[in-house]
């Protein structure tokens, strides 16, 4: 489970570099300019490389600058679908705490829809969970640069660990807010595990259902 954990990260790593040479923004000066282009690198202390459409290449101060708006998430249509990715950290009641990674195609910037695998830990239950699973966001991008958003995920949760343990849904209902890629979220989510046994008074098969579902509280970061 380790390298699965580590593999995540890696490919979270990997979506994350790709993102911030693609970024395109508009850059408000203090002065009253307005510099549009791609954000080649943001730098410590807040500095910030912009390179125009023209090849114009420019170095900002933190001071110099009044705010950066994502083109891509300004307004509500795109010029062409583009891929893009999101981690998350959530914790569900009321023992349950997962990771996930959520990779797609942003058809509008209000739809976006695409696949996820995660980890489940269940520290109470009989077996933590491997969920793949669909999902679907839709976006309300606003001029302040904020997104609200709700998203809906259902699939299928593989066992991992437990005795004559089988897998069963998966699914996950949250609205939450997008500021500056980063995502805080709230809701509901699921996973339905099942165990085969035998009943004690008619010795017969039965399936005991194992299922962990709650509240749950979600925090995530937008490639």
């Amino acid at each position: 489970m380790k390298r699965l954990l580590l593999f995540l990260l890696l490919v979270v790593a990997t979506l994350g570099a790709a993102a911030q040479q693609t970024e395109t923004a508009d850059v408000y000066l203090r002065d009253g300019r307005v510099v549009r282009g791609h954000i080649v690198e943001r730098m410590r202390g807040g500095m910030i490389r912009v390179q125009t459409p023209e090849g114009q290449s420019f170095t900002f101060l933190p001071a110099q600058v009044l705010n950066v708006v994502d083109l891509r998430g300004f307004s509500p249509f795109v010029s062409s679908p583009y891929w893009t990715a999101y981690a998350e950290v959530g914790y569900t009641t009321p023992n349950q705490y997962d990771v996930q990674l959520t990779g797609g195609v942003q058809l509008r910037n209000f739809l976006f829809v695409g696949a996820g695998l995660g980890y489940v830990a269940q520290p109470d239950a009989e077996a933590n969970a491997l969920p793949v699973y669909a999902t679907g966001r839709f976006l309300l991008p606003l001029a302040t640069g904020l997104k609200p958003y709700v998203d809906a995920r259902l699939g299928y949760a593989f066992p991992l660990g437990g005795e004559q343990v089988s897998g069963g849904a998966f699914f996950g209902l949250t609205t939450g807010v997008e500021l500056n890629h980063w995502m805080f979220g709230m809701g509901y989510q699921g996973v339905w595990l099942h165990r085969d046994a035998v009943s004690e008074w008619s010795r017969l098969p039965v399936r005991e259902g194992l299922d962990t579902q709650g509240f749950t509280l979600r925090l995530g970061y937008r490639f």
